[in-house]
Parts: C-alpha cells; structure tokens; sequence
C-alpha cells in the first residue's frame, strides 16, 4: 500500500512538474513575441495575411484647422497607413488594429470636446490627441485617465504626466532648445541674441532652453526682444539687436513660417548678413525651405530625417509607393510612431484589450521602436516620464533643401 501511494505520489509530481514547464515554455514564447516594425514596412505592397477577431482600437483627434493641420494632416495619413501595414503583416501577433478618426479643431473646443467623447463612446483604447495643450488638457479631461492619450506631435511637457496615462512620443521644448544651444555653441557662437513671445508656452519655453544651454557651455546671451505671433514688421528688434557691441553671431526663435522670414529678411537689410538663425521644429513644421535665399542657412531642430538606409526613409518610401503622393516626413511619420508604440504596448501588456493594461504596459516599457528613429524610452534614472527620451535631429535649410547636419542623442544634450 506504501509502494502504491508512493508511486502515485511520483506520479503527481511527474505531472505538475510537466505542466510548470509547459507553462514556462509558453510563457516565454509569449515574451519572444517581437513587434517587427521593419517586417512590417518592408511588406508594404506584399501579399496580406489578414487578421481577425477584436481589434486594438486606436482613436485619433487630429486638429485640422489652421492652428494643427501641420502636423495633424500627414500624422493622421501616416498612423492610418501604419495600420494598413500591420494589418497587412497579420496584425499585432493575430490581432488587427482599427484606427478610428474624429476631427477635432483648435478654434472651435466645443466640438474638439464632442469629438473626444465620440471616441470614447466608441470604445477605443488609445487616444492620439493634436498637438497644443490647449486643446490637449481638455481632452485629458474627458478621457479621465482610463484611456492613454498620445499627444502625437506635441512637445508641450505640461501634458506628460504618466500618472494619467498622458504620453508625448517624441521630445519636449526644453529638449530641442538645450539640443540647438549645445549645437550653436558646438559649432563655434558665441554671442547669441533670442526672440520670445508669451502668446504660447512654445515660444518662449524653447527660447529659455536655449539660452540656457548656451550660456551653460560658455556662450554669451546678449538680449531676449519680444514678439507677437502674426507680426509683420521687426524693425524695432532688428535695431535693438544691430546697437549692441560686439555684434552677436547667432539668433534663436522659435517663431513660424511666413513671419521668421519676414525677421530674417528684416536683418539682411540692417546689414546683419552673417549671423546665423537657429530655431526649433516650428521652422521645419512650417517649411523655412520655403524662404528662398531668405532663410538659406538656417539651421532647426526636428524629429526625424529620412537618412539613406533609415527606416524612415523605407517608410517614406512605402508610403509613397502605396498611396501614390508623399508624405511629410518627420510630422508626418509621428502619426505612425504612435500607433507603432499603442501596438508594442499591447503586445507587453499580454495582449490586453483594455485600455489600463496598454497605458501600464506603456509605463512600464523599457524602450520601444518607433518610425522616426530605432527606439526610445520613457524609463529615466529618476523614473518614468511621460515624453520619450530620443534622439533630436539637426537639420538645416541648403538652398531650399532639408540637409541632415546630426543626430544628437539623450546623452548629448541637457535632460
């Protein structure tokens, strides 16, 4: 009777030991799963696998009056065509993803609000919001922090709270602004002058970084003149800056296309031919490539560069090829990064249709690949954050040509 029991009881621990390994072997193949953005793209135009079941729902809220359609236009194109290509590819291992688009406009908050809550009626599970906070925080609002917003070409760090599943995938202002100073003093400036305008945190709080950074390495800050958005004339700055002794050889704004050209052609005709504009990724957002001999040489700080061999540039490439037009590339391609984030955070939440999972899984990530560069975190030596710690590109205008100058990475520039 012992023996029998004994042999039964060998038996059972035969068994369990069994299923233990079978559950590890399962749960690592279920760790192994990678999301291969790559793959992906590579596919575009290939033979499609097509997914079924529930689908990952990502709702959109683009912006497209005239204060967000910059962005918002070819980010909602580009994170419809990032579905298609995962769609196409089988899916976020199996599960196909639906993005859903409710336009929203910045002058009208009302109905950005209605818009909001359609979405949320609907029953998504990631939100990708417009770019300004104004319009950013009332959403927040909405969604209540049940539901992860993607603030998709904002770098506003007042909407990056973690704590709210409330994310920014790229860069903030004080990023890019510490990124351009460093580069400006890097590059041989020494005296740099600013222009800010408190009609928007964006052009002052860029501004500040700037200087700041600029300062830190050495540099001198000569003078801040003040401007309002919409201004045509600049004579008074331009004299402000033309009286000071010595001259300074660099000046940084983050004002927009067509006023930074008016500015710009303002100093050429006070005589001040050499010094060098420098501004942030409203001058790519707006095209300063469009300012002739104007604002030739000007050099700004943006998201993304489709490099030979990159994978922005195959993305570019792809849609190009599929959809039959371009894309504008560095806004553009932030509409893909979000989806491409939503779909990892999907994948490291257990495949969760639930939108607190994804917004832990997204908090918890320790990097995820994007479109616009190989990867970025939100995991920093103090804990998360709620904007990616990723590269910032310089880049300047040659003769109406965007040209890569750098790739600035986190460890380069003031965090």
């Amino acid at each position: 009777m012992f023996k029998s029991f004994h042999n039964r009881a060998k038996f059972a621990v035969v068994v369990v030991l069994l299923f233990v390994l079978s559950l590890s072997v399962s749960m690592v193949g279920a760790q192994e799963t990678v999301f291969d953005i790559d793959a992906i793209i590579a596919n575009a135009g290939g033979e499609c696998q097509t997914p079924s079941g529930d689908p990952l729902i990502i709702g959109y809220l683009p912006d497209f009056s005239e204060v967000g359609a910059f962005a918002d236009v070819p980010g909602s194109q580009a994170a419809e065509f990032m579905a298609e290509l995962i769609n196409c590819a089988g899916g976020v291992d199996g599960t196909p993803v639906q993005v859903i688009i409710q336009p929203g406009d910045a002058l009208d908050l009302e109905l950005t609000l209605r818009a909001a809550q359609d979405l949320v009626d609907a029953g998504v599970h990631v939100v990708l919001g417009p770019p300004f906070s104004d319009v950013g925080l009332p959403l927040l609002n909405v969604l209540g922090g049940q539901i992860p917003a993607l603030h998709v070409a904002s770098t506003e760090i007042v909407l990056a709270d973690p704590s709210i599943y409330s994310f920014i995938p790229s860069f903030i202002d004080e990023v890019q602004g510490n990124a351009a100073g460093e580069w400006a003093y890097d590059n041989g400036f020494r005296r740099a002058v600013t222009l800010s305008s408190t009609d928007n945190p964006y052009f002052n709080v860029t501004t500040a970084a700037f200087a700041e950074a600029f300062v830190a390495m050495g540099g001198e800050h000569a003078g801040d003149y003040s401007f309002s958005v919409g201004d045509d004339d600049y004579s008074s700055q331009v004299n402000e800056i033309l009286s000071l002794d010595p001259a300074p050889d660099v000046v940084y704004t983050a004002n927009i296309m067509p006023f930074v050209e008016i500015f710009a052609g303002q100093l050429r005709a006070a005589g001040l031919t050499e010094i060098q504009l420098v501004g942030p990724d409203a001058f790519d957002a707006t095209r300063i490539i469009d300012g002739g001999e104007t604002t030739d040489g000007a050099v700004y700080t943006t998201h993304a560069f489709p490099t030979e061999g990159s994978r922005l540039e195959a993305f570019l490439t792809a849609f190009e090829t599929v959809k039959g037009e371009p894309l504008t590339p560095a806004f553009g391609a932030l509409g893909a990064d979000a989806v491409a984030l939503v779909a990892q955070a999907y994948l490291a939440s257990g495949k969760q249709l639930d939108p607190i999972a994804i917004g832990d899984a997204i908090t918890a990530m320790e990097s995820f690949n994007l479109v616009t560069i190989d990867s970025a975190t939100y995991q920093t030596a103090d804990g998360v954050v709620g904007y990616s710690i990723r590269s910032v590109i310089l880049a300047q205008n040659v003769d109406g040509v965007p040209t890569f100058l750098e790739e600035r990475s986190p460890a380069d520039y003031s965090e």
